[in-house]
């Protein structure tokens, strides 16, 4: 993620606030370590879609 989005601090700190925000419930709740995994997961491939999206021309700033 980090190497993908070289250079552009807008996309790296909105990557890292994703991850971050959903990792609070998760951990607010005490999520076992493999629901919290899971939710993890699902806030990089939030960003691996953008990424993909944008890729195709499909992304609208």
């Amino acid at each position: 993620m980090m190497q993908k989005n070289s250079g552009d601090i807008k996309r790296i700190e909105h990557s890292l606030k994703v991850f971050a925000y959903a990792q609070l419930p998760g951990i607010a709740e005490s999520f076992d370590e493999n629901t919290l995994g899971i939710l993890e997961l699902t806030a990089l491939l939030h960003n691996m879609v953008w990424i993909n999206t944008e890729f195709r021309g499909r992304y609208v700033a």
